[in-house]
Parts: structure tokens; sequence; C-alpha cells
């Protein structure tokens, strides 16, 4: 619906011919005016909930005398259906001003709206309820990253995979093991998000400007009108709070750069030089130059959301550092966090969906391990059960062993007792009584996953206790997203039936 700027209106919203002598300059209406309502729309809808829920007070407190208050409702929610939302202008301000803009030529009932209320109350108010909204639906997208991660860590609990540091062969693992490690940081992720929610689920309405209303409010019922636990407990914090945008694009990151790491040691895997596994096709992106080519592209934009995150974080927290009472302590907050939410969730769909379609190649991982020096920590370690040397003198045996085998084109499972016998007894000075049938264990893939049994390790057992942590971890999730999205579903309903019993014949 596209609201025709009227000279006479803009000047009655704008408050030009009261404190202003003149209406704002064009080129600042198409710069920060422009800026402002790009950001701001958005909150369209929920800063409708937050004038109706305000209405619906007032109206209970008898600020508003009944007839106008029947009027004014009508028109909130007139304008609150779909169909009926507005296109901003930016010559008429903000989100509010646009709004009072058309409400002014629906009804004189549109003055008692601004009683005792600051437009950014509304604005805070409706970012509030947004936000809200979007942190649940990351929890529900984040809880189903964490199931698939769980499920596929069950499937593969016992499949050989090759541990990397450095980008170097380093120990053998299973596929289980080496997954259900990116779902606990998720996992940490969700208690983040909970704890966050529990500071962003407050009111800020009701506050006046910023130290309170002479005029009568009922903070503690705009509260349960919208859905929160309690109204923000500091009249002037509710309004210019700006630890908890920061907060959540802290939140954000952490989520995006988890998922990168991820992401990055995916795109490594899935290249021909480690072919350790494959990207399904719907997850990939062809050359228009190079017919071969099966660009990773999904990976790709998941690394990117991390790096643009970063940047966000940082223009948040940046515009934080204001002096109190200045609204531009907002404005990059309304323009980035919303979007960056919704990036993020979907991020993470998508991520699922990667997870869900990619296959291993479980022999190109049994090779790596294979041609690879991945057991000599268990040969060492072995070494130590002897009882003729401790850690330190076993790791220089094996070290040195390791060089020796790598100089002549060798591989650790070539090697035999007399020639470890033989290396450290020019190492160390002495033998270690080690025995041919004694190595056949310490140098079997399978038998090495198998020997950790520590709690968090590679075991298929240890695995499994992994994966049923998780499942009941993300099971308390889900039980709590779907409990707030239920109340915040109810609260809403209940608003509007109180809404329509107000505008009562009017509508």
């Amino acid at each position: 619906m596209v609201m025709q700027c009227v000279p006479g209106i803009q000047h009655q919203v704008l408050e030009i011919g009261a404190r202003l002598r003149e209406p704002p300059s064009v080129i600042l209406q198409q710069t920060a005016f422009a800026e402002e309502v790009a950001a701001q729309d958005r909150l369209f809808e929920a800063v409708g909930l937050s004038d109706i829920a305000h209405t619906v007070m007032q109206s209970h407190l008898g600020s508003i005398p009944p007839g106008p208050a029947a009027e004014l409702m009508a028109a909130l929610l007139h304008l609150q259906r779909v169909e009926n939302r507005l296109d901003l202008d930016p010559a008429l301000g903000d989100v509010v001003t646009n709004r009072e803009a058309w409400l002014v030529e629906k009804t004189p009932a549109a003055g008692h709206l601004g009683a005792s209320r600051a437009r950014r109350e509304a604005i805070t108010t409706g970012f509030v309820l947004l936000l809200r909204k979007e942190v649940l639906l990351l929890t529900d997208a984040l809880c189903a990253m964490v199931e698939r991660m769980a499920e596929r860590s069950a499937t593969h609990r016992s499949t050989v995979f090759p541990e990397y540091t450095y980008l170097q062969t380093a120990q053998p693992t299973t596929f289980g093991h080496y997954l259900s490690g990116f779902a606990f940081p998720a996992e940490r992720d969700l208690q983040r998000l909970r704890g966050l929610y529990i500071r962003l689920n407050r009111c800020p309405g009701g506050c006046g400007s910023s130290n309170g209303s002479r005029m009568s409010q009922d903070r503690q019922m705009l509260a349960e009108l919208l859905g929160f636990d309690t109204p923000v407990e500091h009249a002037r914090d509710a309004m210019w709070q700006a630890d908890l945008p920061v907060e959540l694009a802290s939140c954000l990151v952490m989520i995006a750069v988890n998922m990168s790491r991820l992401a990055e040691d995916l795109m490594v895997f899935a290249t021909n030089e480690f072919a350790l596994l494959t990207l399904a096709h719907r997850h990939c992106r062809a050359s228009k130059i190079m017919p071969q080519k099966k660009n990773p592209f999904a990976l790709s934009y998941l690394r990117s959301i991390a790096n643009h995150l970063l940047g966000v974080q940082a223009a948040i927290a940046a515009s934080g550092r204001t002096p109190s009472g200045q609204m531009d302590s907002r404005m990059e907050a309304y323009r980035e966090l919303p979007v960056a939410l919704k990036s993020v969730t979907t991020a993470v769909t998508l991520m699922t969906e990667i997870l869900d379609g990619l296959e291993l190649n479980e022999i190109n991982c049994r090779a790596t391990l294979a041609n690879s020096f991945a057991l000599a920590t268990d040969l060492a370690e072995g070494l130590v059960e002897t009882g003729r040397v401790d850690f330190r003198e076993a790791h220089r045996v094996v070290a040195r062993l390791v060089r020796t085998l790598s100089d002549s084109g060798r591989r650790l499972e070539e090697v035999n007792a007399k020639l470890i016998e033989e290396v450290a007894t020019e190492e160390l000075g002495h033998s270690l009584g080690i025995r041919d049938e004694v190595l056949t264990g310490l140098l079997n893939v399978d038998d090495a996953i198998r020997a950790r049994t520590t709690i968090g390790g590679a075991s298929p057992e240890r695995v499994m206790d992994a994966v049923v942590t998780l499942q009941e971890r993300v099971g308390t999730h889900r039980a709590w997203q779907r409990d707030s999205t239920r109340v915040i579903e109810a609260a809403e309903a209940r608003l509007l039936d109180a809404a329509r019993l107000l505008a009562g014949d009017v509508q």
C-alpha cells in the first residue's frame, strides 16, 4: 500500500511548524531517512503489535476514551493486515511516523497513540519482538543440524577416517568421532542462544521517554500482552540497551565460525588430492570455462557468511560506543541483525542438507592411513607398555624409526621387531625386548580406534555415548524452543482477540 506524501501530513507527523520551521531537505530524505526506513521496513508488523498492545493497555487504564480507543484500534487492525502493509516513504520519516501519517488520515484518535511514548519505544519493542521470533527459528534450525550430525555420527561410528593436524595425517579416528566433534560446539551455540533469550525476552515498552512516565502505564500488563517474561527492570536501560545487539551478533558469529571450520575441512577433504568424501551435485556449481570442475560452492558460501558476520559484529559493537541516549547506536543493529539472523538460519539449514548429501570414500580413507605414519603414536605408547622406556624415550625411538622408513620409501606397516631394536639401541643404547606379535596389534588401524575407550574417545562405544548425550541435550533444547514459540503465539492470539473486542463494531 503506497502512501502519498501530502505536505500537510508530513508537517504534522514530523512536527514542522512546531519545533522545526521547515521540512527535511531532499538530500536528508534521500540519505539518512531513506537508509533508516529501509532498515526499519522489516519491523513494520512487529511495531504494529507494539502499537496494538499499547492501545489495549491505555484503554484498560482509561487513558483513551472508549470511542476514540475503538476507532484507533480498528485502524491499527486494518493496518496490521498483510495486504494493507505500507510502502514506507522517506519523506515521512521513520516507520513510526509513516504509520502515524496513515493513521491520522483515517481517524482523529491517532493522536492518542503517542501519549507517554517516544517513537523509539515502539521501534525498540518491535525490534525485540522480531529478534525474539527469529532467535527461536534459528534455534529450531540448529537443533535439526545437531540432530543430523548425531545421526551421521552414529551411522559412521566405526567408519575409519584419518585425523589431521596442520593438514598432515595425524592419527586414525572414525568419521563419526570427527563429525560429533563439531556437534558439541553447535550444541553450545544452542546454550548461548537460550541464555541470550532470557535477557532478550523482557519488554522495553511503557517507559515514557527513558525515565518512566508521568501518565499511568501498566508495564507488567504490556509485557504479558506481548508474551514477554517480564518488563525490563530499568526504564533508561530499556530504551538504550547496547549490549544485547552485541551479544546476539557474537552468538551469530560463533555459529557461523563453527560452521565455517567444518566447511573448510569438507572443502579440503573433497578435493582430488584428499578424495576422502564427495559432495552431492546439488551443493556444487560447474565452471563455465573448465569442463572438469565441480566446485563446492555451498561450502564457499558458508565460509563467506562467517566473514561477513565478523564485520557486522564489529560494526554493531562500534555503534554502541557512542554516548548513551544516541539513536545512531541502534541504526546499525536495525539494519544488520534481522538480516543476519535470517542469513545464519538458512546457512544452518544448508549445512544440514550438505551433511545429509555427502558420501564418504571409505577405501581412500583407509588407503590414506595405510600410506601414512598415523599409527606412530600407538607404536610409541606400546613401547612404553614394555616397561623399558618412558614416553619421551619411546617418542625419540619412533621418530627416528619414522625418519628411517621415510628416507627409504617404506611404510610403518613394514616395520618389524628387529628394526625397532636396532633403532632403539642406536638411539638409547639398549634394546626394548619388543616382539613381532606385539607389533601386530599396535599397527592395526581398527585396533587403535577400538583402544580409544576414555571419555570422549574415538571407539565406537564412546562415539555412541556422545551421540546419546547430544540427542538428549537437543531434545531439551527442542522442547524449550517449542514451548517458547507457543507462548509467543498464544500471547499474540490473545492480544489480537482483545484488540478486536476493543474495536467492536468500528471494524
